[in-house]
């Protein structure tokens, strides 16, 4: 059996993001990285995952910006599906596929 996980910060609002998509309130909370809801944990169980363009363009812009392409390395080791129907960078040998 295939099991799926949903995974994302909220806040008590129900909002992912803030205005403008800035997830910057996220940034600045204490967490707990071996914590029983932690990402670190989150990750280190799956075997793939799907975002959707915004998030994915939120991760280039956070992780890579102002480093030369050349740099770039993903930094998950696991197949990422990008939902969108726009041309994006894709990071070579990441495993990232536009769909």
């Amino acid at each position: 059996m295939t099991l799926t996980r949903y995974y994302t910060a909220t806040s008590l609002d129900g909002f992912i993001a803030a205005p403008g998509d800035s997830l910057d309130w996220l940034l600045t909370r204490r967490t707990e990285p071996e914590g029983p809801m932690s990402y670190e944990g989150f990750i280190r169980g799956i075997g793939a995952m799907a975002m959707g363009a915004t998030s994915y363009e939120w991760v280039l812009g956070h992780e890579f910006s102002g480093k030369p392409r050349a740099d770039w390395v993903w930094p998950y080791d696991i197949p990422c599906w990008v939902f969108t129907h726009r041309d994006l960078p894709v990071i070579p040998g990441s495993g990232v596929v536009l769909t």
